[in-house]
């Protein structure tokens, strides 16, 4: 099980963010605990991270053990879809190339599932399409809850 900042290097670098540091002291830390990274996928991991806190404001924040609550879900209206709906955004590092990559799943339930298991799900859901297209998991975060509002459309 991965948990929601996921493997590799992206849980440092979202937390430096958080922390206000830099790329560059991101990436010096890094090297100086014997955690050896390119300069180039240092710099866009560290990008991602800053662009999804601001992104995803306290969401990707928010206790991974439990499911969301009524005031923590924003309203999103639809033709007839119910329910809730929990976006990942999944970070992925293309083996071949370097480059660092983003999918983003929606994960619907009923009332919401637990945070931990909606990244699970996503990570899950998109196993075989990494694999095939030789991709590694960097790091997959929770960017957005919601409660899906049928409206009528006249």
């Amino acid at each position: 099980m991965v948990d929601q900042l996921g493997a590799g290097l992206f849980v440092h670098a979202l937390r430096a963010a958080r922390e206000g540091s830099t790329a560059t002291a991101w990436i010096n830390s890094l090297r100086a605990t014997g955690q050896g990274v390119r300069r180039q996928v240092g710099l866009r991991l560290f990008a991602e991270a800053k662009a999804l806190q601001s992104e995803s404001g306290d969401v990707a924040g928010r206790p991974l053990n439990a499911a969301p609550a009524a005031g923590e879900l924003k309203s999103w209206p639809t033709q007839g879809a119910e329910g809730v709906i929990q976006t990942v955004k999944l970070f992925y590092r293309e083996n071949v190339t370097g480059r660092i990559v983003h999918q983003y799943y929606g994960v619907k339930s009923e009332r919401g599932m637990i945070r931990q298991e909606a990244v699970n799900t996503a990570i899950d859901a998109y196993a075989s399409a990494a694999e095939r297209y030789r991709q590694r998991l960097e790091g997959a975060v929770l960017t957005s809850e919601a409660r899906l509002v049928p409206v009528s459309v006249t």
